[in-house]
This record gives C-alpha cells, sequence and structure tokens, in this order.
C-alpha cells in the first residue's frame, strides 16, 4: 500500500480501536447499567430482543439507500449519533425516564451495529485484503476485551475522588465516540472512488435487488451465506446464554464462570494473531477443520458421553479459535464480491448473521431446561450442515480458480 492508503487505513483501525474499547467499558455492563436504573429483567431481555428485529429492519433499509461514495460520510455521522445517545444515557441515569432510556438504548444498538457494518466495505474501498478483514476482526475483539477487563478492575473503586461506577463508564465511553468521530470524519475517502458520477446514475434505491441478481446464480455466495446462517445457529445454542449455562447446567460460581468467560475471550484473540501470522496451513481444508470440524467432533463426543467435564472442553475449544480463520472462512468470500454491491453483500450477511443469533439464542433458551443434550443436539447438527458447506464452498472456489 502507499503511504496515503496506508495513513487512512491506520486512521480506521484506531478509530474502530476506541469504539470497541468504548463498548467494552460501558456496552458489555448495560444490563446492569440498566438494572440499576430500575429495569426489570423481563424488561431488559425484551429489549434487547427487540434491538436484534431493529437490527435486520434497519440494515435492510439502509443497504438500499446509502450509495458506496457516501459510505464513509454516512459512518462518520453514525459515531456522532452513538456518541449523543451514550451522553443522553449518562445524562439519563436515575432520573426515573424509563421509556426514554429504553428507546435511546434500542436506538443506540441498532446505530452501532449499522456503524460496525460499515466499516470492511470502506476499508476495502482502499485496499482488499483478507489479512485486512480478519486484523479488523482482531483489533475490535482485542480492545473490546480489553475494556471489559480494564472495567471489571476498576468498578466501585475510588479513583482520584471519582466513583468509578456504569455510568461514569458511560461518561468515558462518550468521549471515546468523540475522539473516534473525529478520526474517521479526517479519512480522505473520496479519492479512493472511482467513476463516481458513473455509480451516482447506475446507483438506485433497489441495491439488495441488484445484489441478489447478482448472486442467485453465484453457487459460493449462497452457500457461504447459509453457512453463516448456521454458524450463529450452532454457536449461540451453546454460547447464546453463556453465564446462564456456565453457572446453572455446569454449576461454575458466577465469580469463576466470569474470570473463565473473559480470559477465554483474551487468549481466542491472541490465539487468532498467532494463526493469522504464523499458523495457518497451507492446506484451506485442514484450516476449517479445526475451527469448524473440531467443533463437530466435540459436540459429538460431549453428546454421546453426557459427561459436564467434556461438555467444558467443548465450551473451551469453541471459544478458543471464535476469533481463528477468518482470513480463511470469511475474507475471501466478501472480497469476491464487486465493490459496488459490498455494503449491500455485508448488511445481508449480517441480517442472516443477526437471524441466526435470534433462532440460537431461542433454541438456547428452549432446550437448556429440558437438558444440555438438547442444546448439543441442535448445535451438533447446525455445525455439521455449516462444515458441509464450508467444504464444498473450498471445492467450488478452487474450480473458480482454475478455470
Amino acid at each position: 500500500m502507499v503511504d496515503s492508503e496506508k495513513k487512512d487505513i491506520r486512521k480506521i483501525f484506531i478509530a474502530i480501536s476506541l469504539i470497541a474499547f468504548a463498548f467494552g467499558l460501558f456496552f458489555n455492563y448495560q444490563e446492569l447499567w440498566m438494572k440499576e436504573n430500575g429495569l426489570s429483567v423481563k424488561t431488559i431481555s425484551t429489549v434487547f430482543s427487540l434491538c436484534s428485529l431493529l437490527t435486520v429492519s434497519t440494515l435492510f433499509f439502509f443497504s438500499n439507500v446509502i450509495k458506496r461514495s457516501r459510505l464513509k460520510k454516512f459512518a462518520t455521522v453514525l459515531i456522532l449519533l452513538d456518541a449523543i445517545s451514550t451522553f443522553s444515557l449518562f445524562i439519563l441515569n436515575n432520573t426515573g425516564f424509563k421509556v426514554l432510556i429504553k428507546f435511546i438504548i434500542m436506538f443506540e444498538y441498532v446505530v452501532n451495529t449499522e456503524m460496525l457494518a460499515c466499516v470492511y466495505p470502506i476499508m476495502s474501498q482502499i485496499k482488499k485484503s483478507d489479512k485486512l478483514y480478519a486484523k479488523k476482526n482482531l483489533a475490535y475483539e482485542g480492545c473490546k476485551n480489553a475494556g471489559i477487563i480494564i472495567a471489571g478492575f476498576l468498578l466501585g473503586k475510588i479513583v482520584f475522588s471519582v466513583n468509578i461506577n456504569y455510568n461514569f463508564f458511560c461518561l468515558v465511553a462518550c468521549i471515546l465516540d468523540i475522539i473516534s468521530f473525529f478520526i474517521f470524519f479526517s479519512i480522505r475517502y473520496d479519492k479512493y472512488i472511482t467513476n463516481k458520477q458513473d455509480e451516482e446514475k447506475s446507483d438506485d434505491n433497489h441495491i439488495l435487488k441488484e445484489v441478489k441478481e447478482y448472486i442467485k446464480n453465484d453457487k459460493i455466495s449462497l452457500r457461504y451465506l447459509a453457512a453463516s446462517l448456521f454458524n450463529q445457529i450452532s454457536f449461540n445454542c451453546i454460547f447464546g446464554l453463556n453465564l446462564i449455562l456456565l453457572t446453572e447446567v455446569i454449576k461454575l460460581e458466577l465469580k469463576f464462570a466470569i474470570t473463565l468467560s473473559t480470559s477465554l475471550s483474551i487468549i481466542a484473540v491472541v490465539i487468532g494473531i498467532l494463526v493469522l501470522h504464523v499458523f495457518t496451513s497451507k492446506n484451506d481444508y485442514v484450516n476449517l477443520s479445526i475451527k469448524f470440524g473440531g467443533r463437530v467432533i466435540f459436540y459429538f463426543i460431549s453428546l454421546v458421553t453426557n459427561y459436564r467435564i467434556l461438555f467444558l472442553i467443548c465450551y473451551i475449544y469453541g471459544r478458543l479459535f471464535s476469533n481463528s480463520y477468518d482470513h480463511i472462512s470469511e475474507a475471501p468470500y466478501v472480497n469476491r464480491v464487486d465493490k459496488k454491491y459490498q455494503f449491500a453483500f455485508c448488511n445481508l450477511k449480517t441480517m442472516l448473521q443477526y437471524l441466526g443469533k435470534s433462532i440460537g439464542i431461542f433454541i438456547c433458551g428452549f432446550t437448556i431446561t429440558l437438558g444440555l443434550r438438547f442444546n448439543l443436539f441442535f448445535a451438533l447438527l447446525f455445525a455439521a450442515l455449516e462444515l458441509l458447506l464450508r467444504f464444498d464452498i473450498l471445492r467450488l472456489k478452487k474450480i473458480e480458480t482454475m478455470s
């Protein structure tokens, strides 16, 4: 990359890292802030469920109206709206305006999700790279986990006469969002858009219809989107209600369960970095087998034996490789898509992932009361379907490369 491209890519990484850190500081504990503001557990659950539904419809809407040339401006406005929403929550703390608080939280959730969906399509206009795609995910996860750890360490302490509580982290998150806004604003995005006038004429308000036409005969993209859906269903059948599973089913103490979950998230990022730079096999079937095939094997063993210790090993394995091999399993298929359709394609993928997540969490919540084997059965079913699709996608990709 030339120096100007490297500089703009670096700015994007700094911005999303600050946003991720803010997310770890406050948004990871947002449900506890909501509880402190008098919202019941049932209400909190309902709010987050509505957030997912609103996200899907919002992604669909903006895929149709935001042109590629305006993508950076759109993302910059979203970051500013995120900062304003976070500051509004800071002001509304302990005021009793519960309806307004619920509305702002849902609005902010949608804004944050849409903003993150914009990041790689913007980056791809500057430079398409499978490793860049994976690095973006690792940077986000790493900084988010750093925020979670710092928040957990400082929470309840008094530093320089300041009481460190959830609302304090809300204010810090707002400040980090504002810094991210100015960084993103300074990116010179327009110079990377070629044939801008032609694009403005050709882009209409039905880009998702164009994407549908673009991929309807593309077996690789269709299978990839299906695999993304199955991945989220399978993963959330086990990990959708993470702490409830560890405390009520595996019978771990809450403090240990939180420590284990946080530690695995950090180690997963480290493993992801090592895999990206050192431990990627030249054989992509091996890479896919490690991430997805390993899950299938451990799900099957845990299902057959029904031993809690084996399930715990299965749980740990799934978490450890959750941030690995994105440059093999995800990036090549996103980068195959024409730049004109990339934002809409990423939004379509995100919509399917949220749909899969909702289905997975529903299955997890329903089956967890029936017994762990039911969770494992559905997780195994969708994981096996995903693995078959992933292998078939790789076969088709090799054929495409040779032709």
